[in-house]
């Protein structure tokens, strides 16, 4: 039905590198729901975005995918270095899923427009995609809306990194008493030197001011959690 919202979170990557193989379920998953689509349908999609040490597997990972790489991810000769192949790894499983999608609505006027994604860690590395399901003519309308995010980006070139300390409750509510003091720093523009000797205030220990002003940028949007009894 219109004005759905569809989550698929998986703990799996699209391409088993261990056994050399695509998890065929996330793509037939996929195009369950893009065959489905209607007018307004809202999708993300979640997996795990770890990219192995050993890339042996290189060459089939681009056969398997070989329908689906853009041409600028498309073997070009040789085999890339790890390091290389590691940092192109998220920007290539992006690039297969979008034009996945849009191979398989291509007779349709509902297509998939992207709306934002992100790489995050929790005990893994993440990446989310997520978009709209929708009409041209429909989306052109809703887009300002969403362009008021600062999320927000169409590009399948760009991928929000979201890098914020691992805080207990404790942690969170402390930061949270303090968040207008530490507002402030950031916006007046204090020297790192000043922020550290904040830090050195704090009852727990943060990596450096640059942690520090992450959670402050992304502080609203942590997730909350609660101790109860049954």
């Amino acid at each position: 039905q219109n004005n759905s919202l569809i989550w698929f979170d998986y703990d799996t990557k699209l391409y088993d590198f261990l056994n050399n193989r695509i998890e065929k379920y996330i793509l037939d998953d996929l195009e369950l729901v893009t065959a489905k689509a209607k007018s307004s349908n809202i999708f993300i999609l979640t997996i795990d975005i770890k990219c192995p040490f050993e890339l042996e597997s290189q060459d089939k990972f681009h056969e398997s995918f070989e329908d689906y790489l853009s041409y600028k991810f498309k073997k070009q000769g040789g085999t890339s270095s790890n390091e290389e192949f590691d940092d192109r790894y998220k920007y290539m499983i992006q690039d297969i899923l979008a034009n996945f999608i849009e191979e398989k609505q291509k007779f349709s006027d509902i297509k998939f427009h992207k709306i934002c994604s992100f790489c995050y860690r929790d005990k893994a590395e993440m990446y989310t995609l997520a978009g709209i399901y929708d009409t041209e003519e429909h989306y052109k309308i809703i887009s300002n809306e969403l362009r008021a995010s600062p999320f927000y980006n169409e590009s399948l070139d760009h991928i929000y990194d979201i890098d914020v300390p691992i805080l207990t409750y404790k942690e969170k509510t402390y930061l949270d008493s303090n968040i207008k003091m530490l507002s402030d720093l950031f916006s007046n523009g204090k020297g790192e030197e000043v922020l550290r000797k904040e830090l050195r205030k704090l009852e727990f220990e943060i990596d450096s001011p640059e942690m520090l002003k992450k959670y402050v940028e992304y502080y609203r949007y942590y997730p909350q959690y609660y101790e109860g009894i049954l």
